[in-house]
């Protein structure tokens, strides 16, 4: 009995030793990651540990899991200077360079990541309509080597924001750039995918009494001569969709679109400080945060599989009451009570 006890203990004690070694060893591995993104051109990404702003929210969150660069965490961080081609080069050479999982910002990146591994997990920050573009099985249980954040591209808040603000406005463009759709899809989806966008986009513009009306551009030469036909009449207004092409020229729409005098409603909260008349999108600190959560399951064990697609729950209300002005609008009084910025 005494000898069944003793050898019980050391059995005990060697399991415990096992496993304190399986953790130490664990402890002391370094992660790699790859950063992906379209990014504009001429853009550089800082080191990641002096991520400010929205961005920090990554960088915040995964300190806080313990991860610290230089020591237990590597992030190579790529992007396509604006060029759909090199994004792809870039997707491919972090497959090749053995990263532990790839991080995309934006359906370019993704798509492209997606296209270069099938193997890799890739936790995606922002994209809209994941499962539309075919990129995960359901928000739920996506399936395969992906899974991320989707974000709301536009939706019935904004029609609604714009009719409070404008009651005159009775068409509404949704600008968004042209090829940027086609780039994220397989093209056998694209214009499927662009199809039901425009369905879902006319039912939310009719729910609020307004006309939805497609508007791609496929470069900056087209912006003015649109806007200047689409202005004609004088009830019309446009919601911004931002991605990387389109956020080069932020300045030149909104001040062209104001020439034209045609309200602005944007899904990104920095085209509202740069003179958007209001701004509706959601939070870029709380989304990035719940991202590298995200990412340290995965590193942790976790399969992509098996972390269901997350969905924004913090969101902000901008309004930029100077271009307000200048459209000869008021800022309805229950709107400066929600807002949580007013720009004067």
């Amino acid at each position: 009995m005494r000898f069944l006890l003793s050898a019980l203990a050391w059995a005990i004690l060697g399991l415990t030793v096992d496993i304190g070694a399986a953790s130490a060893q664990q402890s002391d591995r370094v992660y790699k990651i790859g950063w992906l993104s379209l990014a504009r051109p001429g853009w550089v990404y800082p080191p990641i540990e002096t991520w400010p702003g929205a961005i920090g929210g990554f960088w915040d969150a995964l300190r806080d899991k313990g991860f610290v660069v230089g020591k237990n965490l590597v992030v190579d961080l790529r992007h396509g200077n604006g060029d759909m081609a090199r994004l792809a080069q870039e997707a491919e050479s972090l497959v090749a360079s053995n990263v532990d999982l790839i991080v995309t910002r934006g359906g370019a990146a993704t798509a492209a990541a997606m296209q270069a591994t099938k193997h890799i997990p890739i936790v995606f920050l922002e994209v809209g309509d994941p499962v539309g573009r075919g990129m995960v099985a359901s928000l739920a249980k996506p399936g395969g080597n992906v899974t991320g954040i989707a974000v709301q591209v536009t939706g019935p808040k904004m029609y609604q924001l714009i009719r409070d603000i404008a009651p005159k406005v009775r068409r509404v463009g949704r600008l968004n750039y042209g090829p940027a759709r086609a780039n994220s899809l397989t093209q056998d989806r694209a214009q499927e995918y662009q199809a039901t966008q425009d369905a879902i986009n006319k039912t939310a513009a009719a729910a609020v009494g307004l006309e939805g009306i497609y508007f791609p551009v496929n470069s900056r030469d087209e912006i003015e001569p649109k806007l200047a036909e689409f202005a004609k009449g004088g009830d019309a207004a446009l919601i911004i969709v931002s991605d990387i092409t389109i956020s080069l020229w932020s300045e030149y729409i909104l001040a062209t679109a104001l020439q034209h005098r045609l309200v602005t409603a944007c899904n990104d909260i920095g085209w509202a400080r740069a003179g958007c008349a209001i701004s509706y999108a959601d939070d870029n600190y709380a989304r990035l945060r719940r991202g590298a959560v995200m990412v340290d399951k995965v590193l942790k064990g976790t399969k992509p599989a098996d972390i269901p697609v997350e969905q924004p729950t913090v969101f902000k209300l901008l309004v930029n009451a100077r271009t307000m002005k200048a459209l000869d609008l008021t800022v309805p009084p229950m709107l400066l009570t929600l807002a949580d910025e007013v720009i004067e």
